[in-house]
């Protein structure tokens, strides 16, 4: 989740927003069960952190000077038609200022540049490109049937499959994952999903378990029992 470039200019003198401390929040489909979890946990990782690496000789492009070790948006974009099949999809949403934000003077750093690319509002050739951009008004529901939606529709299939959503505090994880009564996030439109096609199969027997999982600093909360609270983090051998 970040921020995008509002529809006016915006005024001189006010505060840049940039990320800090992201967080994550997650929903895992399997073999015709879905497990939904939000887990919030601290991370160490950069904003735009999904770019894809290039040989370390790599110095410019166009006069326009790149980091050593990265591809530019619009390669990324260019080198997509030698790759398919990925199992991993990148999707980007912006919010736009909060009222809050807006009142404090801060400004945007970031924007949607098309549907693919977001790019640096002070800096544009800083650009990072994604399976899909979606802008500040996009509904819970579209970015839903472009993100979430073949993830469920293949784990009801049998194939196994995460929908996790990343990004700073305030960001919108949790408007994108759970929503409301009036805008349902991808949580509620996932089971809405799963139970329109178990209806749709009668043909097929499904067995349905679901978790409700917080994860924070290490401690695991079970939001569906409360006396399920500080339980213990366990690694598995395999």
């Amino acid at each position: 989740m970040s921020r995008t470039r509002s529809n006016s200019p915006a005024p001189f003198g006010r505060k840049k927003l940039y990320p800090s401390s992201p967080s994550y929040s997650s929903s895992s489909f399997g073999n015709g069960r879905i497990v939904p979890r939000s887990s919030p946990a601290s991370v160490s990782s950069h904003y735009f952190g999904n770019v894809r690496p290039a040989p370390p000789s790599r110095g410019s492009l166009g006069g326009v000077k790149v980091p050593v070790g990265f591809l530019s948006a619009e390669e990324l974009l260019a080198d997509e038609g030698s790759r398919s099949g990925d199992s991993i999809s990148v999707t980007v949403r912006f919010r736009p200022l909060s009222e809050r934000e807006y009142q404090r003077g801060d400004e945007i750093a970031w924007y949607a540049d098309g549907e693919r690319i977001a790019r640096n509002e002070y800096n544009p050739a800083s650009s990072y490109a994604y399976d899909k951009v979606f802008g500040p008004s996009t509904s819970s529901q579209v970015v839903y049937d472009v993100a979430a939606r073949p993830v469920v529709k293949q784990a009801m299939e049998g194939i196994n499959g995460t929908v996790f959503a990343y990004g700073v505090t305030s960001s919108g994880k949790t408007h994108t994952m759970h929503g409301d009564q009036n805008s349902p996030g991808i949580i509620p439109l996932a089971i809405k999903d799963v139970f329109s096609i178990i209806q749709d199969t009668p043909g097929m027997e499904f067995l349905l378990r679901v978790s409700y999982l917080e994860i924070y600093n290490e401690v695991i909360n079970d939001l569906l029992d409360p006396t399920g609270q500080n339980l213990r983090v366990r690694e598995d051998d395999q």
